[in-house]
C-alpha cells in the first residue's frame, strides 16, 4: 500500500512541476 501512495504523491507532483511549468 505505502508503494501505491508513494507512486501517487509522485504522479500529484509530475502534474503541479508541469502545470507550473507551463
Amino acid at each position: 500500500t505505502g508503494n501505491r501512495i508513494w507512486k501517487q504523491r509522485l504522479v500529484d507532483i509530475g502534474t503541479v512541476t508541469a502545470q507550473q511549468a507551463k
